[in-house]
């Protein structure tokens, strides 16, 4: 698939279950998605995570990422 303009192999994406043992090891927060966004960059030279801004004054907003 091609995502961005960069061809993505789909067996180097992380699983779901990958990815959420990834998030609850290192704490379930934005520290722990960037942890994300390195392993991807480094396989594919793209973070591969889009932030989908959520307006309420408490947070963030949420996270869209590509899975296996």
């Amino acid at each position: 698939m091609t995502i961005n303009g960069i061809q993505i192999d789909s067996e180097k994406l992380l699983t779901k279950d990958e990815l959420l043992g990834c998030l609850r090891g290192y704490g379930e927060d934005y520290r722990a998605l960037s942890r994300v966004s390195e392993h991807y960059y480094a396989n594919f030279g793209d973070e591969l995570v889009w932030r989908y801004p959520i307006s309420d004054g408490k947070h963030l907003g949420a996270f869209i990422t590509v899975i296996k």
